[in-house]
């Protein structure tokens, strides 16, 4: 039978930047005898992920990926398997909402691949918490949320989740062998060349980013500071949400992201000061026992020394009317990605809202 590695993120460790350099790279990994597969639109296959999640709030993301029918999506994915996967083939997915799965969920997905393969292996990146909350809500904000963030509310969301939890569970159902975790260091984030080199040296490709492009931002979701989010936060009342724009609309989204992040200013936003200590008490010692797990070493000890960077703002800055008009207006400069006379976005447009709350700079 075949082999399958599986990559299940976690959340915000670089998973948007890997997946599209495997999913541009498919030639380059069939030569190597590895098949990373097609399953949507997307990059990843985080289908195959939601016809065994039982989660109630992703709707948007279901119809996204053309799970709304759990059984037929199944039905088709086993088809699809059925006809690609060849004896002695290795294969490649990758899915952060594969982390997401309980259990029972994760046993009923890993019987269905054992259909198709005999091996099954999981790399999995952990990114210390300080850094995951602050990531997380600006993601969030960045596919569609408009409400500002509330620390304590987002923090205690996370409390729950333990990394080391994850760790043991997929430890649990496939054995200390067959998992490998890795540390993800925050300097991935301005380094993603180094993230790349160490993913394929614990999967066994070899994969290298076109040399012409510049690795720290190729395919990597844009890093905004905390004046660019507070300003996202009120426009995307106005936008419409991503899982429901078309392809155009989303190409125009992801120029704006960028267009945002350059004439915007200041620090980036970062976990508040007075929250770091009751994390790390929190977390740490998981945070500890994984690192052990793990095989521990140099890079697991980077991993549990970082701290936050002090040039950072605990909350966003509050946007003066006269400000927003400055960045609506470097927005729609003619050389921008944004017309505010233009009907790209159709009924949505920005200065024709009639279905979105409106923003509360101009309430």
């Amino acid at each position: 039978m075949a082999s399958l590695t599986l990559h299940i993120g976690t959340r915000k460790t670089g998973t948007t930047f890997l997946q599209h350099t495997l999913a541009d790279s498919r030639e380059v990994l069939a030569e190597q005898g590895v098949t990373y597969p097609v399953m949507s639109r997307q990059p990843t296959h985080t289908r195959l992920i939601f016809t065994f999640l039982a989660s109630k709030g992703d709707g948007p993301r279901r119809r996204a990926y053309n799970v709304l029918d759990q059984g037929a999506a199944l039905a088709e994915i086993d088809a699809q398997l059925a006809q690609e996967v060849e004896p002695g083939s290795r294969w490649l997915m990758s899915s952060e909402t594969a982390a997401r799965l309980t259990e029972p969920e994760m046993t009923a997905m890993l019987e269905f691949l054992g259909k198709y393969f005999d091996s099954v292996r999981v790399i999995v990146y952990f990114r210390r918490q300080e850094f995951l909350i602050e990531s997380f809500y600006s993601q969030l904000v960045k596919v569609g949320r408009t409400q500002k963030m509330n620390w304590d509310a987002d923090y205690a969301t996370f409390s729950g989740r333990s990394l080391l939890g994850i760790y043991e569970q997929w430890v649990g159902a496939l054995g200390a062998d067959a998992v490998t975790a890795r540390p993800y260091l925050e300097s991935f984030k301005s380094n993603s060349a180094a993230l790349l080199a160490d993913f394929c040296s614990h999967t066994g490709i070899d994969v290298q980013p076109p040399a012409a492009e510049d690795t720290t931002t190729r395919r990597a979701n844009p890093r905004l500071s905390a004046e660019g989010i507070e300003f996202l936060v009120a426009l995307n009342s106005f936008l419409p949400h991503p899982f429901d724009a078309n392809d155009a609309e989303l190409k125009i989204r992801r120029a704006l992201l960028d267009r945002i992040m350059a004439v915007t200013a200041g620090p980036p936003l970062q976990i508040p000061g007075r929250l770091v200590p009751e994390v790390k008490a929190h977390f740490g010692p998981d945070n500890q026992r994984l690192a052990e797990l793990a095989g521990g070493g140099p890079e697991w000890e980077e991993w549990l020394e970082q701290s936050p960077p002090a040039d950072v703002l605990d909350e966003p800055p509050a946007l003066r009317p006269e400000r927003v008009v400055e960045i609506l207006r470097a927005l729609s400069h003619p050389e921008g990605p944004l017309d505010l006379k233009q009907e790209d976005w159709g009924s949505t447009a920005i200065n024709e809202p009639p279905k979105w709350r409106r923003p509360a700079f101009l309430r």
